[in-house]
C-alpha cells in the first residue's frame, strides 16, 4: 500500500476528528464574537506619571446591544452593558475639566415593539467619581416610585452639568 493513502479502517476516525474540529472552531468564533464587543470609540488621558483615565464604547457583533467601559488605570473598571439597543453612531467624545472627565454622546435605536431612535449621553468625572447620564433607556436607572414622577435628568439639566464641568479647573493635589 502506498504511504500517502490512509487505510480504509482509519478514514471514519479522520472524518469524525475533522468534523469535531470544525464544530469547535465555529463555536469558538461565535462565542468570541458574542462575548467581546468590537471597539468603535475609545480614548485615554494620562494623569500623572503612572496613571491614566480611559473609556471605550464597544458594539456586539451578533446581538443587539453595546458596552461602555470606564477605567482609571488598571485598578478601577466600570462596565455598562446596554441590551436591546442598536448603536448607530458615536456623536460626541469630549474630554472636560482638563482631561479628568469624559463626555460621550451616542445615537441609538431602541428595539421593542417598534424601533425608537433616541440619544444617550454619559458624563463621568474620574477624580470625583460622579456619573451623570441622559436618556430614557439607560439600564441602570431606577424606575420612579410613582408613575407621575420622573427623576431622570432632562436635556437642559444635563447641558448645565456639562457647562459646569467645562468651567472647572483641575483639583489641587
Amino acid at each position: 500500500m502506498p504511504e500517502n493513502v490512509v487505510p480504509h479502517r482509519n478514514r471514519p476516525r479522520f472524518w469524525v476528528a475533522l468534523g469535531l474540529a470544525v464544530i469547535a472552531t465555529c463555536l469558538l468564533v461565535t462565542w468570541t464574537g458574542a462575548a467581546f464587543p468590537q471597539i468603535v470609540a475609545s480614548g485615554e488621558r494620562p494623569n500623572g506619571p503612572n496613571y491614566s483615565f480611559g473609556y471605550s464604547v464597544g458594539k456586539y457583533r451578533w446581538r443587539s446591544g453595546f458596552r461602555i467601559e470606564l477605567r482609571a488605570d488598571s485598578r478601577v473598571r466600570m462596565s455598562f452593558n446596554i441590551a436591546g439597543e442598536e448603536l448607530v453612531r458615536v456623536k460626541t467624545q469630549r474630554w472636560l475639566a482638563n482631561d479628568r472627565a469624559i463626555l460621550v454622546e451616542l445615537s441609538c435605536i431602541h428595539h421593542d415593539s417598534m424601533r425608537s431612535p433616541h440619544e444617550l449621553a454619559l458624563l463621568y468625572d474620574f477624580e470625583r467619581g460622579e456619573l451623570h447620564s441622559l436618556g430614557r433607556y439607560f439600564g441602570w436607572l431606577v424606575p420612579p416610585s410613582h408613575p407621575a414622577s420622573d427623576r431622570r435628568a432632562n436635556r437642559e439639566e444635563f447641558d448645565a452639568i456639562v457647562r459646569r464641568m467645562s468651567e472647572r479647573t483641575p483639583s489641587v493635589r
